[in-house]
């Protein structure tokens, strides 16, 4: 517990955070690991053999994690001798409250000759989740009353929570076939996959509006809003001869990979954050000197899109 890490007594040095006295996360938080969890569950699947040459699966998956713990009002100052020791939390429960999975997907496989085969496959991966959080003023932990009517008000403040939803949806399919070109002398494989995903995030709250339900203009300390849709898309084509030589096989190829992305964390227009420009730090446009208010990267190398092309031989030695 953080009372029983690095902690002083008043008399030390006044200090609105000290762990002594106050709380590290906001009594409302529930860490989601280690938070209830109520889990519905469902599993489906099922495969059919048409023929000997044709065969069909497909698959159902569904996941709903509900972390409702209960949270209720709360004292977390009370028995500490502060002036404000009955301040009181506004008991919304804060951090993960939801978070739900489907996937779906289906593929086939068939060889209509000895000479020839098809496969197939297409999936769907669909998530949702629903986060709350709350922005107040660390400094105040001790005495929040003293700032109950500023923009970044005290922990106490229920108009100071802000909600975010998310949506992830991911769309992945292929197809494949392999040819006998010359039969034991030589084959053909080609295959064809993509993966395409979009992840949405609407805020709400806090942020969009002040705690007093009065929109923030976009380029305010604390405005921020739901960034654009990221897009994360990859085709990929893979052609490959295959030549039996006596215990080799020898192997000529070419691959084609395209990855585009569209990430507003990695360049935006929004006035809250600047596109990428420095090796540590992205800093916006407001006048907010909170870190947490910062986008950090990892540098300048991040994940452009790219295009690529690439040759290959190789064998296969069978003993």
């Amino acid at each position: 517990m953080t009372q029983e890490g690095y902690w002083y007594t008043p008399a030390d040095g006044p200090d609105n955070n000290n762990p002594a006295l106050t709380f590290d996360n906001h009594p409302d938080m529930r860490r989601y690991d280690v938070s209830d969890r109520k889990r519905h569950q469902a599993d489906a699947t099922v495969s059919v053999t048409a023929s000997e040459t044709m065969s069909v699966s497909a698959y159902v998956r569904y996941r709903l994690d509900d972390f409702d713990s209960k949270v209720a009002p709360s004292q977390p100052l009370l028995g500490t001798g502060l002036a404000e020791a009955t301040a009181t939390s506004p008991g919304n429960q804060l951090g993960l409250l939801k978070d739900k999975r489907l996937r779906y997907g289906v593929d086939m496989f068939t060889q209509p000759s000895d000479r020839i085969s098809f496969n197939l496959f297409l999936g769907a991966d669909r998530g949702t989740s629903v986060d709350r959080s709350m922005e107040f003023n660390e400094n105040n932990k001790a005495n929040p009353s003293t700032i109950a009517t500023a923009e970044l008000g005290p922990w106490t403040r229920a108009t100071n929570t802000w909600t975010a939803d998310f949506v992830d949806m991911t769309w992945s399919g292929g197809a494949g076939t392999t040819v006998q070109l010359v039969p034991n002398h030589l084959s053909l494989a080609a295959n064809y996959s993509f993966t395409l995903a979009d992840v949405d995030i609407t805020y709400a709250g806090y942020g969009v509006t002040n705690f007093d339900g009065t929109p923030f203009p976009a380029n305010h300390q604390f405005a921020f809003s739901s960034p654009p849709t990221i897009r994360e898309d990859q085709h990929v084509v893979d052609l490959r001869f295959e030549i039996p030589v006596s215990k080799m096989l020898l192997i000529v190829g070419y691959t084609f990979d395209k990855y585009t992305l569209e990430d507003w964390q990695q360049g935006s227009s929004a006035p809250w954050v600047e596109s990428v420009g420095a090796d540590t730090l992205l800093r916006d446009t407001s006048r907010s000197f909170q870190w947490g208010n910062r986008l950090f990267n990892l540098g300048t190398y991040l994940a452009p899109g790219y295009t690529a092309h690439l040759g290959f031989v190789g064998f296969q030695y069978r003993f």
